[in-house]
């Protein structure tokens, strides 16, 4: 069992819902039906995720020694050269269960998102600018699911995708931020109202029962996080906002193209299946 909770912590899995939220989102955009390939892209996406959490660990463990001793690979929970086998199965078995299921365009969809998180976890203790590439892994999840319907990026992808790389941005500045750099967390502060505001100026506008609620849903969860939870720091806005990711997918599919009551339900779902799992495994 502590093995097992050890591959938690370094997989961030309090993290997969809001990689689930994005698939849904960019599906329901599609204007797709649930089915087995869902099953299949969250899998893929899934591991590919996980598999660059591990890698990220096994860059991380000569900083992690000094800094982050309670870390798997520094605490001797687990061994480094483990760590680097396992995050690069996962990889692999994302690329091969894809290339064996789809077509071509999301084999290479894929690869660029494989790509992105390497270049991530390569640089971003290097340099501030790793944040672009955190917001570029959110982003190329929209059309790495789109491409099983089309080899085409559609207008609504396009814009689901920015807005999310808008939001990662600002989260990942506000994680990055402290007291002295005040400056940085109102910049980000901004990317994170802009990614909100770009719901609205791209959305079809479908007002629905749905719709309100989604809109009330985030509004109760910035609140909760910014009122209610105590004490109030960096680290807890910073798991708030990896939660939001969740509700602000369920704002753009909600007034993008509309949902059932039982669809939406899965966000909320998700929203709080989140928030849960981050009381055991820490989300960032």
């Amino acid at each position: 069992m502590k093995l097992l909770h050890t591959l938690l912590i370094l997989g961030r899995i309090s993290n997969l819902p809001t990689v689930w939220s994005n698939i849904l989102c960019a599906w329901f955009l599609c204007e797709q039906i649930i089915s087995r390939d869902l099953f299949f892209i969250a899998l893929i996406i899934s591991l590919v995720y996980i598999g660059g959490m591990y890698l990220n660990d096994y860059l991380d463990a000569d900083f992690d020694e000094i800094h982050c001793s309670e870390r798997p690979i520094p605490s001797g929970k687990i061994n480094k050269l483990m760590v680097l086998v396992l995050g690069l199965l996962w990889m692999v078995g994302a690329i091969l269960i894809t290339m064996i299921l789809f077509e071509h365009t999301s084999v290479t969809w894929l690869a660029l998102l494989v790509a992105m998180v390497c270049i991530y976890n390569w640089i971003h203790k290097k340099t501030p600018l790793a944040i672009l590439a955190m917001g570029g892994c959110r982003f190329l999840i929209y059309p790495m699911t789109a491409s099983i319907f089309s080899a085409e990026v559609s207008v609504k992808i396009f814009w689901a995708g920015l807005g999310m790389f808008l939001y990662i941005v600002g989260l990942s500045g506000v994680a990055r931020s402290s007291n002295a750099q005040p400056v940085l967390k109102i910049v980000s502060v901004g990317f994170i109202l802009v990614s909100i505001t770009l719901v609205f100026l791209t959305a079809d506008l479908q007002i629905s029962g749905m719709s309100i609620i989604s809109l009330v849903a985030l509004l109760l969860g910035a609140g909760y996080f910014l009122f209610v939870t105590r004490p109030i720091s960096v680290g807890t806005i910073v798991e708030g906002l990896l939660a939001g990711i969740i509700l602000l997918d369920f704002l753009k599919v909600s007034w993008s193209v509309g949902i059932e009551i039982t669809f939406g339900s899965i966000f909320i779902g998700l929203f709080l299946l989140s928030l849960l799992a981050q009381r055991k495994i820490p989300a960032n």
